[in-house]
């Protein structure tokens, strides 16, 4: 009878290791556009407010200034776009989520993964599991996710989607900000229409 065995690494060494993954590894940015809309009418946002499920400090909310340091750096991408901030109540164009989340997962066989999570976005929790078990040994890591969309503040339908892979659950300070700054970037490299004058 096979068994299958869970190596799980220590949590200070798998800290250091994903810490250093995020800050060598490539920025993987899936994004998608309704193509039928010009993004060029928007011209004013207001946020979507932000659901953190739970007491403070959840599992993907566990550093509020990573937050803020996301929403000011997608603030600044989006006015460099000519669409300015503006308060729910001045009527703006459009709306924007971020989604914030991480989760455990198990690496290996890609054929026959392992992956128990949850994540939070803005407008409503998602939940969901799988678990698969094979004969060969599995690590054990953390997995993060950024996720912006924007949503038009009339028809409420959506305008554009961008997700990136990154955990920042083990960034702080300057290390945090200059990680931040590259993933939104990457981000709205996708943005429909001309490129950011930002670096």
């Amino acid at each position: 009878m096979n068994m299958t065995i869970y190596r799980v690494v220590c949590w200070p060494m798998l800290a250091l290791m994903s810490m250093m993954l995020s800050a060598c590894g490539s920025i993987q940015v899936r994004a998608d556009a309704d193509e039928t809309v010009n993004i060029g009418n928007y011209h004013r946002y207001a946020w979507e407010p932000l659901l953190k499920e739970g007491a403070a400090g959840g599992p993907a909310f566990d550093n509020p200034l990573n937050e803020q340091r996301l929403r000011e750096a997608i603030d600044q991408q989006l006015a460099a776009r000519d669409i300015v901030l503006t308060s729910a109540e001045a009527k703006p164009d459009c709306y924007v989520r971020l989604a914030i989340g991480s989760r455990q997962a198990i690496d290996g066989d890609n054929r026959l993964p392992v992956r128990v999570g949850v994540g939070f976005g803005s407008w409503s929790p998602g939940f969901g599991s799988s678990v698969m078990i094979s004969n060969d040994l599995r690590y054990l890591y953390r997995e993060g996710r950024i996720t912006v969309d924007l949503f038009d503040a009339v028809t409420r339908k959506p305008i554009w989607h961008v997700t990136v892979e990154q955990d920042l659950s083990y960034l702080t300070g300057n290390n945090a900000q200059q990680r931040i700054n590259e993933v939104v970037q990457a981000m709205f490299a996708k943005f429909p229409g001309a490129s950011s004058p930002l670096k």
